[in-house]
């Protein structure tokens, strides 16, 4: 059994005409999300507004329970102050072991002026180039 050939203009052709078609799926699915969405929003406020009426932490049905759930939100608005106390109470698990990929890929670039991708990153880092296939429409 013979495999079928495929020129370059038909692999290029048909992916840009599959993700098109996956874009505009998506969006039409998100339009027609909106309304369940909003929905959802507004009972959960008749939820709070009759838990807090009533008093109670929880409402509980033959179909369910709802109840109320603290959730944190927590910024950085003083990089250097928060970097203060976390060296000064050895606070070390406060912080995570992310990098700013696109300021050590500056740095890497800095480090080698002749353009030859051999700038090894900073200490305690590996990186590595991921060759992937991308589409672009012409």
């Amino acid at each position: 059994m013979n495999a079928p050939s495929f020129t370059a203009s038909d692999i290029v052709k048909k992916y840009i005409e599959l993700r098109a078609h996956v874009q505009e799926m998506t969006k039409r699915f998100e339009v027609e999300l909106e309304p369940f969405k909003a929905g959802m929003t507004a009972l959960e406020g008749a939820a709070r507004d009759m838990m807090h009426k009533s008093e109670q932490k929880a409402l509980s049905t033959e179909f369910g329970t709802c109840f109320f759930v603290n959730k944190h939100s927590i910024k950085c608005e003083d990089h250097d102050a928060f970097l203060a106390f976390v060296r000064e109470t050895e606070n070390w698990g406060m912080l995570t072991k992310h990098v700013a990929k696109e300021a050590v890929e500056a740095w890497m670039e800095l480090m080698d002026p002749a353009g030859t991708g051999a700038s090894p990153p900073p200490p305690g880092l590996k990186a590595e180039t991921i060759i992937t296939v991308q589409f672009r429409k012409a």
